[in-house]
């Protein structure tokens, strides 16, 4: 858990991520409101991209503002998490065919 100044208000926040699942959970004291989101992806910029929306919106700024920067790194991410992918496919595939096929009788 961490805790942090943010636009002139404390914000306590704690963020978490499994395979397959992220979390990050936001209170703003001063203004006893806080929001939770959930994500059913590990590797998403959504919560962080849900986060900054509420605090602007709470804090009076522009809901907007920041929204393509976090897409836009979420995209980065996305098309490494893709070229890893397509590593392993391949390596497995290496693997299959040093290793043959053999056909149960």
């Amino acid at each position: 858990m961490g805790s942090y100044d943010y636009a002139g208000h404390q914000i306590i926040e704690k963020g978490g991520a499994l395979a397959g699942v992220r979390t990050i959970l936001v209170l703003v004291p001063d203004k006893n409101a806080g929001i939770v989101v959930l994500a059913n992806l590990n590797l998403t910029a959504f919560p962080e991209a849900v986060r900054a929306y509420f605090l602007n919106q709470l804090l009076g700024l522009d809901p907007e503002a920041g929204q393509k920067e976090i897409f836009a790194d979420n995209e980065k991410l996305k098309n490494c998490w893709r070229l890893r992918r397509r590593q392993r496919i391949r390596e497995i595939q290496r693997h299959a065919a040093i290793a043959g096929r053999y056909l149960r009788k």
